[in-house]
This record gives structure tokens, sequence and C-alpha cells, in this order.
């Protein structure tokens, strides 16, 4: 298996167990999947992009007051891009509450802090 296989397996599995460990917290969070795709409908090709660039792994509504919620997963050796720092900036100056985590651990710290 490739480094670069593993490491998205890898975050995949960070991505589920924080998803998981917000539920048990009661957040309601989600998987956020970004991307872009071509289809053909009716005989026109069409090109459609999903997720702004840069967009969170996770995203979420925190109880009890709604505030927002934003979590990029990142392996330790995956740095984020500057795209991924800047939405979560974006997300941290509209009040809501955003972070880089590489574990369970450093989503309870931030969900804590």
């Amino acid at each position: 298996m490739s480094a670069k296989r593993n490491s998205t397996t890898n975050e995949t599995a960070l991505v589920r167990a924080c998803l998981h460990y917000l539920h048990i917290r009661g957040v309601v969070a989600w998987r956020a999947n970004t991307g872009a795709n071509t289809y053909e409908s009716k005989g026109t090709r069409r090109f459609v992009r999903f997720g702004p660039k840069g967009q969170a792994d996770i995203m979420g509504v925190m109880p009890p007051n709604g505030r927002a919620l934003a979590i990029e997963c990142k392996m330790r050796n995956r740095p984020t891009t500057a795209q991924q720092r800047a939405f979560l900036e974006h997300v941290r100056a509209a009040g809501g509450l955003s972070a880089v985590v590489h574990d369970v651990e450093e989503l309870s710290a931030v969900l804590d802090g």
C-alpha cells in the first residue's frame, strides 16, 4: 500500500471517529465533501462544483445556541492548504468555532476550550 493511500485511509478513519465523538457530545455534525464533476443530461454536458474550496471536513451546529462548527481533520504529516486555513478563519471571524485536529483528544479539547 502506498503512503498516500494509507494517509487517506487514516484521515478517513479520523473523520469517522470525530463524527462519532461529536454525535456522543450531542453536536449535529456531518461530513462535508467538496469537489467537482461533469455529467451529461439530455445531451448537454454540465460541470458542477459542490462545496467551496477549502471547506472543512466536518461541519456542524453546536448546542445549545447553534454556533457553527468547522473541523479540519489532518494526519500529523499533512499540512493544511491556504484555502483550508482561509475557510477556518472565515468561520472563526463570523463567530463560529473552527480548528484543525489530529485526533479525537484534540477535538475534545477544542470543544471544552
